[in-house]
């Protein structure tokens, strides 16, 4: 029986539609269930949808949605199926820790910062407890039930509900408790992601999220088989030369890749060497190890945008996709335009919404937000994590503080989210759990007879130069050296201003210079690359000279290739990847990248990196140590990662402060006695609370999504006026005059990401430290706008000629 009087939503415009609660439960609840069957918990997570908006049976409900009695948020209607559950389970301990989970999924379905605390970290209360007792006047449960169990059959319900327990108790509830932020985490996850497509569909009269578009795996995997043989007849034609040994080692590897997708193995490792072709060879295992297991998507991690644009693009062109299929290979990170230039369907929005697509491309953040974030765009993204193949690309730059919360997740998502984790770099860090507190497995290497492939990829040696401090003059004389005997050359220096100095410095008659640091926009950076592209073009052809002063922006993922390499002194991964844009392609017997130690004063590195200071130090303890030895080799790469994670593990921990105290995140969420809270002290207080609750599970994941910041930076956003591109004026201009049009801020938001420069701001006085550079702030998108004239074509937004400003952050 359904009862149509009960109205879940209303459309505003005529001719006006209903839907009723019964349809909307039911609705959310099946697509709950297949959410939750990537995890053996279709039924668990089920009972979160069919409950979720039951409190809209409540008559104070619809007379708010249907009279218009009270605003929007005035009636409770969140926290009424969350009781319901709890009145009507058994009060077995083991029942209770899944009635627990699912139940802070449906009082928080609404809450920006997902689940709720079952134990404040501060120690002063029960956050969950509180929820699940507090007074509420909108309805009874006996009101709710009653309506509920009028539209559904009780019966029904009932072998529903025993299901969801089998479910549990196939994992084990022990497992479920020890590990319940993650499991926490998935159930919201599947509901807040299905009330809002379901929503969505009903609000817009639309089902179909045009999945035509979509190519099933299978066929995707079809496809790049194809061009692994299309590929290799091509390598065949060549006849032998060092370009084509090089493909055919990377032939070699894609194979390896292959047969590793039927491994039984969840955790490996892709070690890959630099100009490996790790790219292809990661979709081949991907796409294989996604048909075989029968995955459903392939998540690539990436640290930084430009790599992400650059292999999405690879990607597609391999997959015989077009350029604008972001159905199939979808982008998700900041610099994704939603503007006209670019078309995209409403698949492309619906895809970026919910990450439903068969492959995805998105930054390390947003990865690490959808596993602790705040906000429900990054709480949808969760459950799709599970039940996939993720690919990190260059795991060895995960954020620091972040490392121990990272391989956390690896473990879950390998023994329990049924995903399979593929670590991949040519600088593989040491993350196991011999190593670190909170480490890893050790990964199962792909690539057999390593340290034999690495020498037959070998096209660079490592000079060590550590033995003198350069200078400006003495870095600037050894680059017009090396320019007498190769045609291109690049150096990479630790800081911006470095950068900038050398630049500036570099004057040889007939030599092409570049500048590249993040002081540039993205919009002028691609310009400046594909400048680069075809100097170095010109100067393989032996038609000029070219030398690049960048910052490491330019050392992951940058397919360019240089005849010569100076590195100032870094951390030794820093080191391999730069030595990774020297002589890329084979195209000459070796190419040199020499190490030396830049001169204090010219780099100055401040506080903030004091994680570059510490790699300096560990790099040259190695070259100190082993004189002969090989900085590439897998035993240098090893003995830097124990050493430089070693000495300080509390800075691969996330620290924080809660209530006035420093507490590690890690700490709130992964229980290690799941039968003790924080503080014992506290226990009697908790289990006197009036409440059924049992003390097995006393996370804090809504603490942890108010804390956790992927990155932590002291930068602000300032809007740039590029000179060469009138687009960013106009930009700047609409901004500015469209600040009051809520409606327009998100379209101008996504426009405007190309044309910001992220700048450091002193954290003690709240002011910004680029000098004379800015003249407004815009609250409404908290945005700094660059002064005109502050923004030039060589060196991005440029602080020279003014004084610090002293603006407070408004």
């Amino acid at each position: 029986m359904t009862d149509t009087n009960f109205v879940a939503h209303t459309t505003q415009e005529e001719p006006i539609r209903y839907q009723v609660v019964h349809d909307h439960l039911v609705e959310v609840r099946d697509l709950c269930a297949t959410f939750g069957a990537d995890l053996g918990l279709s039924h668990v997570a089920g009972l979160a949808g069919w409950l979720h908006d039951a409190g809209k049976y409540s008559q104070r409900f619809q007379r708010y949605i249907l009279n218009n009695e009270g605003k929007r948020g005035s009636v409770n209607h969140a926290f009424a199926g969350a009781w319901v559950l709890e009145d009507i389970s058994q009060d077995s301990t083991e029942e209770m820790v899944m009635v627990n989970l699912v139940s802070n999924a449906i009082l928080a379905h609404h809450n920006p910062r997902g689940p709720y605390d079952f134990v404040d970290p501060g120690l002063k209360q029960f956050p969950y407890v509180e929820k699940m007792t507090q007074e509420i006047s909108d309805w009874s449960v006996d009101e709710i039930e009653s309506a509920f169990f009028t539209d559904f059959s009780r019966e029904q319900f009932d072998d529903y509900y025993e299901a969801a327990v089998k479910e549990c108790e196939k994992i084990g509830f022990d497992k479920l408790a020890v590990n319940q932020s993650l499991f926490q985490r998935f159930i919201a996850s599947c509901l807040v992601d299905a009330d809002h497509i379901k929503t969505a569909d009903f609000m817009s009269d639309k089902v179909d999220h045009h999945e035509a578009a979509v190519l099933p795996i299978e066929e995707l995997d079809r496809r790049n088989e194809r061009r692994v043989i299309e590929r290799r007849n091509r390598n065949n034609l060549q006849g032998q030369s060092s370009t084509s040994n090089i493909n055919h080692l990377r032939d070699q590897m894609s194979d390896e890749c292959a047969a590793a997708a039927g491994w039984p193995d969840e955790l490996m490792s892709l070690s890959v060497p630099t100009g490996g072709g790790k790219t292809l060879a990661s979709l081949r295992f991907g796409l294989r190890r996604c048909v075989q297991k029968k995955q459903s998507k392939i998540i690539y991690v990436v640290p930084f945008t430009t790599v992400i644009e650059q292999n999405a693009a690879a990607l597609r062109s391999n997959l015989g996709l077009s350029a604008n299929d972001y159905a199939n290979v979808l982008e998700y990170h900041s610099t994704v335009s939603d503007d006209d230039q670019v078309p995209k369907d409403e698949r492309y929005y619906y895809a970026k919404d919910t990450w439903d697509a068969p492959i995805i491309m998105t930054s390390q953040v947003a990865y690490l937000n959808a596993l602790y974030g705040s906000g429900s765009k990054n709480l949808r993204h969760m459950h799709r994590l599970v039940n996939s193949t993720v690919i990190f690309d260059e795991i060895q730059s995960m954020p620091l503080r972040c490392v121990e919360m990272d391989n956390a997740a690896i473990n879950w998502l390998t023994h329990f989210g049924k995903s399979t984790c593929l670590l991949c770099t040519a600088t593989q860090p040491a993350l196991s759990k011999d190593i670190l507190t909170i480490g890893i497995e050790h990964p199962r290497e792909i690539v057999h007879d390593l340290s034999e492939v690495k020498q037959s990829f070998k096209r660079v040696e490592v000079v060590n130069s550590l033995d003198e401090i350069w200078d400006i003059p003495r870095l600037t004389g050894e680059c017009e050296s090396e320019l007498e005997k190769v045609n291109s050359l690049l150096v990479v220096l630790n800081t911006k201003q470095a950068v900038k100095l050398a630049y500036q410095s570099f004057d040889a008659e007939g030599v092409r210079k570049f500048h590249l640091s993040t002081s540039m926009c993205v919009a002028h950076r691609k310009r400046v690359f594909a400048e680069i592209n075809n100097a170095l073009a010109l100067a393989k052809e032996g038609k000029g000279k070219v030398v690049v002063f960048s910052t490491k922006l330019i050392e992951a993922g940058v397919d360019v290739s240089f005849a010569s390499v100076f590195r100032s002194c870094a951390g030794l991964d820093s080191i391999v990847q730069s030595a990774g844009r020297c002589n890329r392609n084979h195209e000459m017997a070796i190419g040199q990248v020499r190490v030396f130690l830049m001169d204090a004063e010219v780099e100055r590195l401040s506080h903030g990196l004091k994680d570059i200071a510490r790699g300096i130090a560990d790099t040259r303890d190695l070259f100190h140590d082993d004189k002969n030895g090989d900085p590439l080799s897998d035993d240098w790469i090893l003995k830097y990662f124990k050493n430089f994670f070693g000495s300080d593990e509390k800075a691969l921990k996330y620290e924080s402060i809660v209530s006035g105290n420093s507490v590690f995140l890690t700490d709130l969420l992964f229980v290690k006695d799941h039968k003790r809270v924080p503080n014992g002290r506290n226990l009697q207080k908790y289990l006197d609370s009036g409440s059924r609750q049992i003390m097995l599970l006393s996370a804090s994941p809504h603490t942890v999504a108010e804390k956790f910041k992927p990155i932590d930076s002291k930068t602000v956003p300032v809007l740039v006026q590029w000179p060469e591109c009138p687009e960013s004026g106009q930009l700047v201009a609409e901004v500015e005059a469209r600040k009051d049009d809520f409606d327009q801020i998100s379209a101008l938001m996504k426009k405007a990401q190309q044309f910001v420069v992220q700048v450091y701001m002193d954290g003690s006085q709240k002011t910004l430290t680029m000098g004379n550079v800015v003249a407004d702030y815009i609250p409404e998108f908290g945005l700094w706008i660059a002064r005109e004239g502050s923004y030039n074509d060589e060196f991005g937004l440029d602080p020279d000629g003014g004084s610090k400003l002293g603006l407070n952050m408004l």
